[in-house]
């Protein structure tokens, strides 16, 4: 490894900083894919761990090019050696310490902080599933969904949680969502008629045939006490302080609505079910009921509980961690992966100037204002999902919310207007270069 002019080392560091860049680039394009997507919580955490490990490489890069690569009055062997220990050192560290970063984040949120938390992600879940619509900011999910649209649901969270009293205000989109996912789970108005509520009626003029029969025959000889008692305790849970001459009647009697209630939403309600309905009236008149009711049930288990619950050591302690964990991890894992791809592009830029043109005249000085040149050209086009009103709205909350918070919005929105140029170029270099790696996930 020839160092002549000090400058022998700049083959290897532009290669292999070139090398890391089409990782990270490919990362980020799958990143994005998968927390802008509705990927599963596996996903999430598979990726997140490849994220620390490049970016554990990306500082390991750093010090090989600064501090061990150009030292050649070091033998090969000794900087072989060190590079390899710092690698180990480097990834190790970062590793951990990007993982405490989120656990730091989780360990320091309050109660109420954790509720929202677990408000937001079901929202921002119901959106990619298409089971809420953000009037306003029309967001195409999944597949169909732009590389800006995808960039905006990663970090729909981060924006949600700086709406104040958040929690109150998104109430009734999450009882939407719930109602919505419902119907798609299977209790849409015409699969509960045919496959639960007939069937039910059905069974039950069944149960009251043999009720019937039991009733005639209870001082027969031919039935003792305890085959009767027997019987009626399995339907009615109890012996029924009256007979019941009508199916109606037997029907409408408290034990048979309970079980009706049960097979309809395995809940209660206050609402009484009829026996006698069409599919028509099914729909128009029951089916309504029921998956309010439903809704209500879910919502009240799901997500409505104090904030106190959330606190570390209560009940719902660790679903409100996996919540806020959920909420901070995302935007976390973006911002490293964008910070080490706009780094690396500099230092793979200049590491190739100086081997290939060494000695052009403000070289560093150039580069920085072409990319900065670039940078604002990105900022400056026009973008569907950032040029709604709903979107700025979003935006000025964010800037009040956060520190720096300005700031802060306006480098999201740059992200946003980012993605629609360098995702399809790093989805080609993760297909090409890589093959399709989907890093874990």
């Amino acid at each position: 490894m020839s160092y002549t002019n000090g400058r022998g080392y700049l083959p290897y560091i532009t290669i292999i900083t070139i090398i890391y860049l089409i990782f990270e680039l490919s990362f980020n394009a799958r990143l994005l894919d998968v927390v802008g997507g509705g990927g599963t919580s596996d996903n999430v955490h598979s990726i997140e761990n490849w994220g620390r490990i490049l970016s554990g490489m990306a500082v390991t890069i750093f010090i090989w090019g600064v501090f061990i690569m150009p030292r050649y009055n070091w033998s090969v062997f000794g900087r072989l050696v060190a590079m390899v220990v710092t690698a180990v050192l480097c990834v190790s560290c970062v590793y951990n310490l990007e993982k405490r970063l989120v656990t730091h984040f989780v360990d320091i949120s309050t109660g109420e902080q954790r509720k929202e938390a677990v408000a937001i992600n079901f929202i921002s879940h119901g959106v990619q599933q298409g089971t809420i619509n953000l009037a306003g900011l029309p967001l195409k999910t999944g597949s169909d969904a732009s590389p800006s649209e995808k960039q905006m649901m990663a970090i729909l969270p981060f924006y949600v949680l700086s709406i104040k009293d958040v929690d109150l205000k998104i109430a009734g989109g999450i009882k939407t969502a719930i109602r919505n996912s419902l119907i798609d789970q299977g209790m849409n108005s015409q699969k509960m008629f045919e496959d639960i509520y007939m069937p039910f009626v059905n069974s039950m003029h069944d149960s009251y045939k043999k009720y019937s029969d039991i009733e005639r025959k209870k001082h027969s000889i031919f039935l003792n006490r305890e085959q009767y008692k027997s019987f009626m305790y399995s339907l009615f849970g109890g012996i029924p302080d009256r007979e019941y001459t009508y199916f109606s009647d037997f029907f409408m009697s408290p034990a048979i609505q309970d079980k009706a209630k049960q097979a309809l939403i395995n809940t209660d309600c206050s609402f009484p079910i009829s026996p006698k309905l069409s599919g028509a009236e099914f729909a128009t008149q029951l089916w309504p009921e029921l998956i309010n009711c439903r809704t209500d049930y879910e919502f009240r288990s799901k997500l409505d509980h104090g904030p106190d619950s959330y606190k570390d050591g209560e009940i719902r302690s660790y679903i409100g961690r996996q919540a806020m964990e959920a909420l901070v991890a995302p935007p976390l894992a973006l911002f490293f992966s964008v910070l080490g791809a706009l780094v690396h592009i500099f230092k793979s830029l200049n590491y190739l100037l100086k081997w290939l043109r060494p000695g052009i005249p403000l070289q560093r000085t150039l580069l920085i204002g072409s990319l900065a040149s670039v940078a604002f050209l990105i900022g400056m086009r026009p973008n569907a999902v950032v040029d709604t009103s709903l979107y700025h709205t979003m935006a000025n909350s964010v800037a009040t919310y956060y520190p720096h918070g300005s700031m802060v919005a306006k480098g999201i929105t740059w992200l946003i207007k980012m993605q629609s140029i360098f995702y399809p170029i790093n989805e080609i270099i993760r297909k090409l270069c890589l093959f399709g790696f989907k890093f874990g996930c």
